[in-house]
């Protein structure tokens, strides 16, 4: 684990509840421990569901690790996030990379 791992994991301790925190853990994790990235990102998506940067960095993580049934559902969901928040540009966002699985 690195300096700025640590430094995330001790503000987490600090404050469990901030979405954000967990998220630059998982980002930073994904650097050198995809697999451990993508256990922290499903943590995520199942504590923080409203966290909307999450659906897209998770759902590429399992494309990369050839989960694409998993990445799908995750971007559906996120996709129904967007929409409902009225993030549009994130709604494009997810919906190309789900377009590129479907190619």
């Amino acid at each position: 684990m690195n300096d700025r791992a640590k430094t995330l994991q001790q503000m987490i301790s600090d404050d469990p509840t901030d979405p954000f925190l967990h998220y630059g853990l998982a980002m930073e994790t994904a650097k050198s421990e995809p697999a451990r990235a993508v256990e922290l990102f499903n943590r995520i998506l199942t504590q923080f569901p409203h966290y909307l940067p999450t659906y897209y960095q998770a759902a590429v993580l399992h494309i990369e690790g050839k989960a694409e049934n998993k990445a799908r559902r995750i971007l559906q969901a996120g996709i129904e996030l967007a929409k409902r928040k009225g993030e549009m540009k994130t709604m494009g966002e997810l919906r190309a990379l789900l377009d590129q699985l479907d190619e």
